[in-house]
């Protein structure tokens, strides 16, 4: 978390336990006789989408308008374009080939935490599975997974093949996305941004 104060606070350890006594919004402390803002600010949360098809796109720009740091993963050019996101950077956009290591540091840029978020939407079974079983092995926060009840119950049975327990697989939430009836690529993407605002909000309370 980045901490704003205005003006300059004597001491880093004030502005520490002001934060601690609250988190989320701006406090005002008076100290001999001046006074002062602190204001905590958060970094834009991590959202990467495995895939960069029809409901990616959509998600890509619901999740960028709600202040996510989206980062696009797919193995074909045409759909890891600069040109076909052109709201994000460059930098953010990755071809990755045969979705093989989409979540070392050295692809993203960064460390996949427990603050990140990853959707997994390729074009197929067998490619869901890889990024499934790699997004897996991450410290991911969320982990959504795009398909019918069908296809999650088939890419489950290749993840406990892989030796994947059930508290792993219960970690994925599939069908991706709120039960809000959504029917295309833009209704998918808002219910899919929403949920995984739900979800952190709820970790939130938990901690």
């Amino acid at each position: 978390m980045v901490v704003l104060i205005q003006p300059e606070l004597p001491s880093g350890d004030i502005a520490e336990a002001v934060l601690r006594e609250n988190p989320d919004a701006a406090s005002i402390v008076d100290i001999a006789g001046s006074r002062h803002v602190v204001l905590p600010v958060r970094p834009r949360p991590k959202l990467i989408l495995a895939g960069g098809g029809h409901v990616s796109h959509a998600t890509a720009r619901v999740a960028d308008i709600a202040g996510w740091e989206v980062v696009i993963l797919d193995d074909r050019e045409e759909y890891a374009s600069p040109a076909r996101f052109p709201w994000l950077p460059a930098s953010a956009i990755h071809v990755v080939p045969a979705f093989e290591n989409c979540f070392k540091a050295s692809v993203l840029g960064f460390d996949v935490t427990d603050t990140t978020a990853i959707a997994v939407m390729t074009r197929g079974h067998q490619y869901d599975s890889d990024v499934l079983a790699q997004a897996l092995r991450t410290w991911a926060g969320y982990i959504g997974m795009i398909g019918s009840r069908r296809k999650r119950e088939a890419v489950y049975d290749k993840m406990r093949e892989l030796g994947f327990e059930r508290e792993d697989i219960g970690r994925v939430h599939s069908p991706i996305g709120l039960a809000i009836g959504a029917e295309t690529p833009e209704e998918i993407a808002v219910s899919v941004v929403a949920e995984i605002i739900s979800e952190r909000a709820a970790k939130r309370m938990e901690a």
